[in-house]
């Protein structure tokens, strides 16, 4: 008996001591100490929780991460815990108000991130429909929701940010039976040169689960009303997206459209026995149509409309895409300023492609770009395969052409951006480059050279060049088992004199890290260049003689540019002969930046003067520090 009274006695204090415990556990206090532990150093203060076996409570919740703050005043939950412990989540009312989140919180910079330590192996899951990804690793009801609070942040950094007020009202959402979620998202756009001041978004979230863990319906429909000085009678858009999974499989459809018109739509089936995607989209889309729900971004001018068709297996492995598409655009210097030049364009292209497992087939493409005339136009004339993996090529037909890109007419004006400084005009570039096949590889060459007639150049007004033709052509190959070469052939005429040609190769062979290797001469018939205005001044100077230039590069971690000069039949009104000139020129780049360049020139008149004049220089960091240039070697000889 004295040994059974110790016993129970035992157990009496370990029951208190249990109690006790368990109390300090359901203590707010403690549990608010807990988190605080748990939470040091993350950014993330709460000011005070309180767990129950049927509801949590928190208060004062604020999170600071990069380029977001949250701020929560109060937030409860009711669920039976001990369920949810069991992978039974059933939420019976969730309430939190009066929250702020703030997107123009300060971000942070980026670490750079650390090589791995082994490459990751890229997998390929396969696709089993939509509502596979909504499986829920709980069983779930919700009968309440209640949310509501603001978003702040910046829809134009230079004005200041603006404010939307969310609220998220619902439940219903149990097995058998559908749950319904209404949201509105009220937004006032700050600045007093917003185009639209209000935009409104009304909507509705619905799901269905057929079984506590599964969905079998989901469905989002927004309505969007927008309003300001642009709009004054409002603007209004409405998006709809709908998921249905049945027996004979699942159905997708998405649709944008305006008041009276549908902007885009898009229709996909995944069946459940022939577990393949297959859909179509059509697009009728213009600038006028999006402004006013842009956040008072500006658009450029553009409409376009297509439709296509889209095919793919279960790994999206292999994807089949045919369609149309045209699109009409202008005022592009809204996207960038440099873009003012390309004036209106339209771009329409049809096209037929495959993807299998890395390997792309073209059975059609074509498109064409046009300004108010053709511009230019890239067509493929066969089909053909390509293996990104292997760069290896195949061609319904060897002897044929695969691509030709034809320039009917390129404005100059579409180059003046790349020129700051300068101003170009002339006639329109037209030309045609065909592309064929070439043992495994692609052969590349100028069918009618690239030509741009009376062109011309100017910098500030100030005329530098006249020519009445430049031409450019262009031939080269690629194989993946020797690497590529191509070679180039230009010139310029003014009147009957031919200013320049210019005759040059580069390549590389196949191989990583391989240099760059480049030869090739140059011409110019030195009084036709000095009858340019840039040298109107001096364009008596010189009344006869040729410029001739063979060069050689090597462009690598090092570079290196070699150059032979020869200036022959050289005369002036004042000497009808002069000296003949002559150099062998090096320039070398290293890695580090600096520049070697060393230029000894040679100068021989008949034989009987002859002297050798040596100018070398050397940059360092961006800083000259040239050598003084000397009279090596001077004599007269016969």
């Amino acid at each position: 008996m004295k040994l059974l009274r110790r016993l129970l006695i035992g157990i009496a204090v370990l029951v208190v001591l249990l109690a006790v415990v368990a109390g300090m556990a359901f203590s707010p206090s403690v549990q608010t100490w807990a988190v605080h532990r748990a939470l040091a150093g993350r950014n993330i203060e709460v000011g005070r929780v309180a767990v129950g076996l049927h509801r949590v409570e928190l208060d004062n919740v604020h999170v600071n991460q990069p380029g977001v703050a949250l701020s929560l005043p109060a937030a409860e939950i009711d669920l039976p815990l001990l369920s949810a412990a069991g992978k039974k989540v059933s939420i019976q009312k969730l309430v939190a108000k009066g929250w702020t989140i703030d997107l123009t919180a300060p971000g942070r910079k980026q670490k750079p991130a650390q090589a791995a330590a082994a490459p990751a192996v890229a997998t390929v899951a396969a696709f089993q429909g939509i509502f596979q990804k909504l499986h829920l690793p709980v069983d779930l009801t919700v009968d309440s929701v209640e949310l509501s609070g603001d978003v702040i942040f910046s829809a134009d950094p230079k004005q200041p940010p603006s404010h939307a007020h969310v609220t998220i009202t619902g439940g219903g959402l149990a097995a058998g039976q559908e749950g319904r979620f209404d949201f509105e998202i009220d937004t006032e756009l700050a600045g007093s040169s917003a185009a639209v001041r209000t935009l409104a978004v009304h909507g509705t979230i619905s799901a269905r689960l057929d079984t506590p863990r599964t969905f079998s319906h989901f469905e989002l429909v927004t309505d969007g009303n927008a309003s300001g000085p642009r709009f004054p009678q409002g603007a209004r858009i409405h998006f709809g997206a709908d998921a249905i999974r049945a027996a004979a499989g699942e159905r997708y459809t998405v649709a944008l459209d305006t008041e009276g018109k549908r902007l885009f739509s898009l229709k996909a089936d995944y069946p459940a026995n022939a577990p393949k995607l297959t859909g179509d989209w059509q697009l009728n889309m213009s600038d006028t149509d999006l402004a006013p729900f842009t956040f008072g971004h500006a658009l450029p001018v553009f409409e376009a409309t297509g439709d296509g068709k889209l095919e793919t297996e279960a790994t999206l492995g292999v994807v089949h895409a045919t369609g149309h598409l045209h699109v009409s655009a202008g005022q592009l210097e809204v996207v960038h300023a440099g873009l003012q030049s390309l004036g209106s364009l339209t771009l329409d292209t049809h096209f037929d492609l495959s993807q299998n497992a890395g390997v792309t087939r073209i059975d059609q493409f074509d498109m064409i770009v046009a300004g108010e005339p053709p511009v230019a136009e890239v067509r493929a004339l066969q089909s053909f395969e390509l293996n990104a993996k292997t760069k290896e090529l195949k061609v319904a037909d060897p002897a044929k052409d695969l691509f030709s890109f034809v320039l009917q007419g390129l404005p100059l004006a579409w180059a003046q951006p790349f020129l700051p400084g300068l101003t170009v005009n002339g006639n329109d570039a037209t030309g045609t480059l065909l592309v064929s096949a070439h043992d495994g590889g692609m052969h590349f060459q100028s069918s009618e050279p690239m030509q741009v007639k009376n062109f011309s150049v100017a910098r500030a007004g100030q005329p530098l060049a006249r020519l009445d033709v430049v031409t450019l052509n262009l031939d080269g190959d690629y194989t993946l088992s020797q690497g590529w070469q191509a070679e180039l052939t230009a010139g310029a005429q003014a009147g009957s004199k031919i200013l320049f040609t210019l005759q040059a190769k580069a390549g590389a062979i196949a191989g990583p890290g391989q240099p760059i290797k480049a030869t090739g001469q140059l011409q110019a018939d030195l009084p036709a260049v000095m009858a340019q205005p840039a040298f109107a001044a001096k364009a008596q100077s010189i009344t006869g003689g040729t410029m001739r230039i063979d060069f050689q590069a090597s462009l690598d971690e090092k570079k290196e540019v070699e150059a032979k000069l020869a200036l022959t039949g050289l005369a002036s009104p004042q000497a009808p002969s002069l000296p003949t000139v002559t150099a062998d020129m090096r320039a070398e780049l290293t890695s580090d930046g600096q520049i070697t360049f060393n230029a000894p020139l040679l100068f021989e008149n008949a034989g009987q003067i002859r002297s050798d004049l040596q100018r070398h220089v050397q940059v360092r960091g961006g800083r000259h520090e040239p050598r003084r240039p000397h009279r090596e070697r001077s004599h007269r000889g016969g």
